[in-house]
């Protein structure tokens, strides 16, 4: 596996996002084709490569890109919380019952919230339950 960037922590040019980001499809296409990606809970170098990059990327995208999208507001309550109580996303998913996997993909959109995680998310972080219920 070739690696890039490798004592690079931030990226302030398109040039170098576009690098990034055609690597981090030639890691993905690798992976797939090695069956790196066949067990979602073992991490390999594939997957560290593409995650430490993946990281970089996203704050170039933060810093540098106007990016007008529309986010859910159940998700922007949760962030709050999750701010403001100095949790990350892997301690609150363990206050509400679910894998840290799970709430990622709940807060990406990627999952609808359970009633069971509803009930959760308004017992243990007092997230509003009217937002629950309208935007879930």
């Amino acid at each position: 596996m070739k690696k890039i960037l490798e004592e690079v922590t931030r990226i302030t040019t398109a040039i170098e996002f576009d690098l990034l980001m055609n690597h981090i499809d030639t890691l993905i296409d690798e992976a797939t084709k090695g069956g790196y990606f066949s067990d979602p809970d073992v991490s390999n170098e594939y997957t560290q490569e593409i995650a430490r990059l993946g990281k970089i990327g996203a704050r170039y995208e933060e810093e540098f890109l106007n990016l007008s999208i529309n986010r859910n507001p159940l998700v922007n309550e949760i962030e709050q919380t999750l701010k403001s109580r100095g949790l990350t996303q892997k301690k609150a998913a363990k206050i509400i019952g679910v894998t840290e996997p799970t709430f990622s993909d709940v807060l990406r959109g990627k999952k609808r919230v359970t009633m069971r995680m509803a009930k959760r998310l308004f017992s243990e972080l007092h997230i509003d339950p009217q937002t629950i219920i309208q935007y879930s």
